[in-house]
């Protein structure tokens, strides 16, 4: 709201200014004048007309001229404060889409880091049972040569010895 005030009241102090400067009938048909005005009007206008050429040749004008300047341009700080609130709006949407992609993107690496880690134990889980399985396989090659060993002697001692 500071922000806004900032932005309309040197607006509004300029078109004070011109009131008083219509008003009291000032001679608009000076280049110098001219040329601030049409520099003060462009800074806080763009190059939009409020109501045409103000150059009146010295005369007054009249309180439908001065209306009118005052309705235009209560039209414009209007569409400007309503700018603003949709550029606060938007920017206020901005934000809360931002902090949700922000938890997601904590949640996803969250499980990440789960998923490295059961990775790991998994890996290791598989390295035990693999060197498990190479000493049950060495066990077993021995006891079957112990078998074939056994066997062989219980055979010759049948064959040859008796």
């Amino acid at each position: 709201k500071r922000r806004l005030e900032q932005e309309i009241n040197p607006l509004s102090n300029e078109i004070s200014r011109c009131i008083l400067d219509f008003s009291s009938g000032a001679d608009f048909n000076s280049s110098q004048t001219e040329s601030n005005s049409d520099t003060i009007r462009n800074e806080l206008l763009g190059n939009r007309e409020l109501m045409g050429n103000f150059t009146v040749g010295g005369s007054n004008l009249g309180t439908d001229r001065t209306n009118d300047v005052v309705s235009t341009t209560e039209n414009l700080l209007k569409e400007t404060q309503a700018l603003c609130e949709n550029t606060e709006s938007i920017g206020a949407e901005t934000m809360s889409i931002m902090d949700s992609q922000s938890e997601q993107l904590y949640s996803s690496s969250r499980k990440i880091r789960e998923t490295q880690s059961s990775m790991e134990r998994a890996g290791f889980v598989l390295k035990e049972m693999t060197a498990r399985a190479f000493r049950n396989k060495l066990f077993l090659y021995c006891v079957l040569g112990l078998l074939i060993l056994a066997n062989g002697y219980i055979l010759g001692r049948r064959l040859f010895w008796h």
